[in-house]
Parts: structure tokens; sequence; C-alpha cells
């Protein structure tokens, strides 16, 4: 299987969108009509697939004694 590319120089349209290099949609298991999550991180924009970010939290309410958690 060949290496994924780690990195990719991106050129923003007026629109402001990116497009993702395929090998890295690959590599994350995108698909068209999939949901990402951006967030800053210092000096970086990092985009977490949707439902990665929705387990870890998931798993971080497991944790949360019930009649602690908010509904």
């Amino acid at each position: 299987m060949p290496e994924m590319e780690d990195h990719a120089l991106l050129t923003i349209d007026r629109s402001g969108r990116i497009v993702l290099p395929s090998s890295f949609r690959r590599a994350l298991g995108l698909a068209p009509g999939d949901r990402v999550v951006a967030y800053l991180e210092s000096d970086r924009v990092v985009l977490t697939r949707f439902e990665a970010l929705e387990e870890k939290l998931w798993q971080t309410m497991g944790a949360v004694p019930e009649e602690e958690r908010r509904g």
C-alpha cells in the first residue's frame, strides 16, 4: 500500500473553501456528505471527523456520574 502524503499545500478559493486531497480523505475514511469539525489550535486549523469527536464525547460523558450530567 502506498504511503499517505502527510502534508499538502492548499489554496483557499474566493469563497474561503479548500479541497482536501484524496489521500487525506481516504486515510480518514471521509466520503461526500460526511461532517468534520474544525477548530483553532494556536496558529493551526484542525479538522476532525465528527463521528470520532462524538465518540470521544460519549466516552467522556460515560465517566461522569448520571446525576451530575446536564440534560
